[in-house]
């Protein structure tokens, strides 16, 4: 399976177990069918499925909250980068989206609800 993974309106987890997404069995979703989006499936974070040539690819959300500092252009927007990775290598510690308008060294970070960006700490800030 291969997963894209986008900006979401809402936080849902990830939770990829074979041919099951959040708890939807696309096992038997056939060859050359396109799906994209119900209230159900986008309400659990999907948002496209395809099978092609026997794979399936699967359009996943990731939460984008505010950001933790100073934006450079006064939004907090946040995109998906429109990379097909195999849902294998899916890391539910990683970002896969990009805060479009972080200031340059700003770091992402992980929080219960969703991703955001802030600065690093440094010994001056610490201080």
């Amino acid at each position: 399976m291969k997963i894209n993974i986008v900006s979401d309106r809402l936080y849902h987890g990830i939770s990829i177990n074979g041919d099951v997404v959040n708890g939807f069995d696309l096992s038997s979703f056939p060859e050359g069918a396109h799906f994209s989006a119900s209230d159900e499936m986008t309400d659990a974070g999907i948002y496209g499925v395809e099978r092609i040539d026997g794979e399936l690819y699967v359009t996943l959300g990731q939460y984008g909250l505010n950001y933790e500092c100073p934006s450079s252009s006064g939004g907090h927007d946040w995109r998906g980068t429109g990379e097909w990775i195999d849902a294998d290598e899916y890391d539910p510690d990683r970002c896969y989206i990009v805060a479009t308008s972080a200031p340059e060294g700003a770091e992402y970070m992980r929080r219960q609800n969703g991703w955001t960006v802030a600065m690093p700490e440094t010994e001056e800030s610490a201080a």
